[in-house]
């Protein structure tokens, strides 16, 4: 990596292959920000995920830790050795292995590196780290009024935006059909469609369903297209489109009366007809326009040139009528296609304005939605442009230096909304009060989300725009895989990139001495195997690596779709090997969690009734089909069933009173949640997640949801044999990931544009927006329409590298062995669809391609400590599911032991959580303080304690500000109550940390003393006492406080 990268002064667009280090690129960059004295609220970092969010604070937060704290000159890692040189001003250096640095570099550095850690890491919530959703979701909620929305409108759940579609839809199709001119001319559509489609809903749904997806292009197109619109409003365009429909359906008359006519005129001439022939003549009388298209006679020349015809040669009044329906022909499919395109675009027009409304209504947006209005209010309003100084002020702040990581990611509308910050930190000082910078990254190889809007050639298009202003970059090594398989991937695409238009430039390992295993198998499709060799190669493998100790834990299945992915881990499990899909690896896709969610963010927000509505109907047998219809009804308030009523309403009276894990608590009993989600063991689980101690406070909801929206996401759902389980997951779910071994059994993902596949063709001008849209059509019918064939074959195209990309991806997954099957390439077929197996098959031949070895690994997997759910929730789940509860490095997903809790430990763990709770709240030491505190630990934590268990942590708390020992460390002390250490990225938290004059003092409080937890509690305090005697410069002396039922003992570390 050259040193270029990370200086602050430069405007980078850094492209970085699949395990090259772009993390760690973009996390030094900001690092070298902040030592550049940038301020923390002036960096924008934008992700696509929570979980690279969550990665990136981690690796800034862990890399200023390492310069504050542990950097010398005997210490000295390259992430050290890239800042010095970059504040030596060296701009080209590569290896920095041997670099060398004066002592005094490396002391300067670890000094301003420590008042980096003191100002901005303790402060990292105003270094704006988000995704690109949440921050646009902010802009909004700063702007609402200017956008034309409600300021406590709600983000739609996927299944909430499922039901207001479908609203949305039942509304505009009861306008279609109260409505006779519209309604005739739906029925004109449906009827003259020359396709198998009987109502609105199959003939438009999945043109809707695309068009949304790519909704402020389409809107441009229809304000272009349709006149009609622009000048006489909605009637015209009805009318319109209806006496178009009629010329069209005209002109199918006159075409089929003509290739009657040819076909009786054949007949009568010309006796030597074959049967084939004789067929084809058939056609001619019976096909309507569309279908006398896609014959193969009349796309020759001449209707003789057709080899059953060849015989009827001569016939001069067969031949005017044959060049007449070709001259007809292309006029009929030019006006079909643009009317029946018009058409769709004006129902569309209308369909979004009933969603529009609904949304309104339910005070709702999705994320599309978010994007959309954003780009209305900041492009198309010109609200930065217009009014900087006004959007800043409101932002709270300028954007002095912006970073995006998966550029390739960015759809076109995101990036034209932040296009003005853009230009505005790469004009230069001239154009603001300091120096500002642009950094993005991203690899267009992996941009396989173009049905999203998301578009590759955006990232070279925008260093494009930006020449001589934006300096191109290359990470060139991989740090993820080994040696073999970095050998195959650069192999393999080195030579797809002299077959097809695909940018590929061989890596350099960084791995050597990992040498991986490589195994590429192809089958013939009718092999001796039958159709299931594939399954059971795939099956052999996962034996083959179990045989050489590598667990099921180790290995992931890509595969192309979800259906796919339910078939393989249906396969593994039938076959006693455990398997987890991706929909059950976040906790938040579990239907009983995120049910519990929606309510929960009724309750946070009672004004978005969105939210209860997603409650009600993700609940099994909560509602009747009756009482679902009328709470969809368009034209009431939705009326919620009195007895459903009565029991939100004692809740709701409880949500500002008690902790959220109280809360849920009730929400699960009033609702009998368990019971009818059969027991799900995520309900514990998401139980114990709220019961951190962190959201034990009676305001904790509001921060329980954001954590929800921002974290849980990427928490693993807990799921019976899911601990050593094989991830079976789909590529595009796969992007950003990495697994030891990974598996791809199922290839042969078709590369061509069908009319059924893709009945949108979208055109692009030169700056990659939507110029024009086409309703697609088969080959055949394509040649009477020369622009159609055009945009097809640009589309064709843009496929061919999207599944290219796709292949790329599932092929740079993998740390330590790839395997993949693929049948054998059909040549026999000359039009055979061509699919990623051809080209695979292509580039390596017959024989495949497997090199490597797989090591042996003396791995013992652990034996499973839990039970199975028994009907009562607490005594049985928490035994489950409390064990899993994991620190901030559970997504590392390591093989450990569970630790079972029972329902005495649970209790014993509740009575800690309110003797800390006291400890915190009480602000003097006197016994009238100690009331005080108690009667918050009763409000917050009464309904879950006993009186006994409340007279319990009275009692020591009163033990504790007795005890002599505890007042002299405290005396003539400032006391820091639950200081947040940062270890090697990872967050732990003190009781106390008391500062004297000469020392610093921790307290750890237990109130339980447990023999075999003693060594771990010694080391966790030993590791607070070194990290505040760094932080503070002076000595430290840890205390283990055991607060017993009768007694307060004390252990110095």
């Amino acid at each position: 990596m050259r040193t270029e990268i990370i200086d602050p002064r430069r405007n980078i667009a850094l492209k970085a292959s699949a395990g090259s280090g772009k993390t760690f690129a973009l996390s030094l960059r900001v690092v070298n920000l902040l030592l550049n004295g940038a301020e923390p609220e002036r960096i924008l970092c934008l992700t696509f995920t929570n979980k690279a969010t969550n990665e990136m604070c981690r690796r800034i937060i862990s890399i200023v830790r390492y310069l504050a704290f542990e950097l010398s000159p005997a210490n000295l890692k390259d992430e050290a050795k890239y800042l010095l040189l970059s504040q030596r001003g060296e701009q080209d250096a590569r290896d920095v292995s041997a670099c060398s640095f004066s002592d005094d570099e490396v002391s300067d550095l670890r000094k301003r590196s420590g008042a980096i850690y003191r100002h901005a890491v303790r402060n990292i919530s105003n270094l704006r780290v988000s995704t690109i959703d949440s921050f646009l979701n902010s802009i909004l909620r700063l702007f609402p009024f200017e956008a034309g929305i409600m300021p406590d409108f709600g983000v739609l759940t996927p299944r909430m935006n499922d039901l207001v579609y479908f609203d949305a839809f039942e509304r505009f199709v009861r306008k279609l059909d109260d409505d006779p001119l519209l309604r005739r001319m739906i029925s004109d559509l449906i009827r003259k469609s020359y396709k198998a489609v009987n109502s609105p809903d199959t003939f438009l749904r999945g043109h809707f369903d695309r068009l949304l997806e790519m909704r402020i292009g389409a809107e441009r197109v229809i304000v272009n297209t349709l006149a009609c619109l622009r000048e006489d409003g909605d009637v015209r365009c009805v009318e319109d489109i209806s006496d178009r429909l009629d010329r069209a359906s005209n002109l199918d008359v006159e075409i089929r009366k003509d290739a009657r006519a040819f076909a009786k005129t054949l007949r009568e001439n010309c006796t030597d007809i074959s049967g084939r022939g004789l067929g084809e003549l058939k056609k001619y009388e019976t096909s309507d326009a569309a279908s006398l298209a896609g014959l193969t006679s009349i796309g020759k020349e001449r209707y003789d040139e057709y080899s059953f015809f060849r015989k009827c040669g001569g016939d001069k009044k067969a031949h005017a009528l044959f060049d007449k329906i070709k001259k007809e022909l292309p006029l009929f499919i030019h006006l079909k296609n643009d009317v029946y395109r018009d058409a769709v675009l004006y129902l569309f027009h209308l369909f979004i304005k009933e969603l529009d409304e609904v949304k309104k209504r339910k005070n709702g947006l999705t994320f599309s939605d978010v994007t959309n209005t954003c780009y209305r209010l900041l492009v198309d309003g010109g609200l930065i442009g217009q009014s900087p100084e006004y959007f800043y002020f409101r932002l709270d702040s300028r954007i002095d230096h912006l970073l995006i990581d998966e550029f390739q990611d960015t759809n076109f509308i995101q990036w034209l909304i932040l296009k003005p910050f853009v230009d505005e930190l790469t004009a230069g000082i001239g154009q603001r009060d300091s120096q500002g910078s642009f950094f993005y990254v991203g690899d267009p190889k992996q941009s396989i989300y173009r049905f999203r809007g998301g578009e590759s050639r955006l990232f070279d298009a925008v260093l494009s725009q930006y020449s001589g202003r934006i300096i191109p970059e290359f990470l060139d090594s991989n740090f993820r895989s080994a040696r073999r398989v970095v050998e195959f991937v650069n192999r393999l695409f080195t030579r797809i990139s002299m077959m097809y238009p695909f940018d590929y430039k061989p890596q350099e390992c960084r791995r050597p001495e990992s040498e991986g295993y490589v195994d590429i198998v192809f089958f013939d499709k009718k092999g001796p195997n039958g159709t299931n060799v594939k399954k059971k190669k795939t099956l052999k493998w996962i034996e083959e690596l179990n045989a050489k100790g590598i667990g099921p834990k180790e290995v992931a299945i890509l595969c192309s779709d979800n259906r796919q992915c339910a078939d393989y881990a249906g396969l593994l499990i039938s076959n006693g090997i455990p398997a987890v899909t991706e929909g059950s690896l976040s906790i938040l896709s579990v239907p009983a969690v995120n049910a519990i969610i929606e309510l929960l963010r009724y309750l946070n927000d009672p004004a978005q009734e969105v939210y209860l509505l997603g409650f009600l109907f993700s609940v099994p047998g909560l509602l009747s089909s009756k009482q679902k219809r009328s709470l969809l009804s368009t034209y009431k308030k939705p009326t919620v069933p009195d007895s459903l009523k009565e029991k939100i309403k004692l809740i709701m009276g409880k949500v500002n009173l008690l902790p959220v894990s109280i809360v849920i608590r009730m929400i699960v009993d009033e609702f009998d949640i368990f019971a009818r989600f059969d027991r799900e063991p995520n309900i514990a689980f998401l139980l114990d997640l709220s019961a951190s101690p962190e959201f034990d406070n009676t305001a904790s909801l509001g921060r329980f949801l954001e954590f929800a929206e921002t974290t849980l996401s990427d928490i693993r759902a807990a799921q019976a044999g899911a601990v050593n389980a094989v991830k079976v997951l789909t590529i595009h779910k796969a992007k950003g990931l990495e697994f030891p071994y990974v598996i791809v059994p199922e290839i042969e993902i078709d590369m061509t544009v069908t009319a059924r596949e893709t009945p949108l063709i979208f055109e692009y001008d030169e700056d990659l927006f939507i110029s024009d849209i086409h309703l697609n059509e088969n080959e055949k019918v394509r040649q009477f329409h020369h622009e159609l064939t055009e945009a097809v074959d640009r589309e064709k195209d843009l496929a061919v590298r999207d599944r290219l990309n796709q292949l790329y991806v599932a092929l740079t997954r993998a740390q330590e062995g790839l395997f993949v099957t693929a049948l054998v390439k059909d040549d026999k077929k000359v039009n055979s669809t061509l699919r990623l197996s051809d080209i695979l098959f292509d580039a390596l031949g017959r024989e495949g391609y497997s090199k490597g070895v797989i090591p042996r690994y003396p791995l013992k997997l652990p034996e499973q400590s839990r039970k199975t759910p028994g009907p009562h929730l607490l005594n049985e789940v928490f035994d489950y599911i409390i064990a899993q509860r994991k620190d901030s490095s559970q997504l590392e997903e390591k093989a450990e032991e569970y630790e079972t809790v029972s329902f005495d430990n649970y209790r014993a763990r509740r009575l800690g959580i309110a003797f800390h709770y006291a400890v915190q709240v009480i602000r003097e030491f006197t016994e009238e303080a100690v009331k005080g505190a108690m009667a918050r630990v009763i409000q917050i934590y009464g309904s879950g304690l006993s009186a006994d268990e409340i007279g319990s942590v009275h009692k020591r708390i009163s033990m504790l500000i007795s005890d002599a020992e505890f007042r002299e460390l405290i005396t003539e002390a400032e006391i820091n109550r639950e200081i947040t250490f940062i270890s090697e990225g990872r967050t732990a938290v003190a009781d106390f940390v008391t500062v004297g004059k000469n020392k610093v003092t921790v307290i750890d409080f237990k109130t339980n003393y447990e023999e075999e937890m003693l060594e771990k509690y010694t080391k966790q305090v030993s590791g607070y006492c070194s990290l505040a005697s760094r932080i503070y410069g002076r000595a430290c002396e840890g205390y283990i406080c055991f607060v017993l039922e009768n007694k307060v003992n004390y252990i110095v570390v």
